[in-house]
């Protein structure tokens, strides 16, 4: 099963305990877990300020259709 993680401050970070089961809204099947306990929620309030927001902005819309289209999809 597919344990999925976060991404936040710059990094991939899993969940320290309990995670919840996500299932695909249109066929019911369970996809994996994900847990968020142990993330530093105010630490990535403060580097999307700091560094996503002004990175974002630094883009333009075609940059960042682009990034987005190039995320893979589980699907």
């Amino acid at each position: 099963m597919n344990k999925f993680q976060n991404y936040a401050l710059g990094q991939w970070i899993s969940g320290t305990q309990s995670a919840h089961e996500l299932f695909n809204a249109v066929t019911g099947e369970s996809l994996g877990f994900a847990g968020s306990d142990g993330i530093d929620f105010k630490a990535m309030c403060t580097f999307a300020r700091e560094r996503g927001g002004p990175a974002l902005r630094a883009m333009t819309f075609h940059e960042r259709g682009r990034m987005l289209k190039a995320w893979p999809c589980i699907f």
